[in-house]
């Protein structure tokens, strides 16, 4: 039981200094427009679900 609760907190401690890495370095966040936009027509050019809108 000790095992998978160290595991577990070596996992969340690891990924949060990796996104507080990250956050730092560079934008891991869209911005609004690009969230409306939608993500795959800001990246790629093209929508993945046309008929979805």
């Amino acid at each position: 039981m000790i095992a998978v609760l160290v595991a577990i907190s070596v996992s969340v401690i690891g990924t949060a200094l990796i996104l507080l890495f990250l956050r730092k370095m560079m934008n891991i966040r869209t911005s609004p427009k690009e969230e409306i936009q939608g993500i795959d027509l800001v990246e790629h050019g093209e929508t993945a679900y046309d008929h979805a809108q």
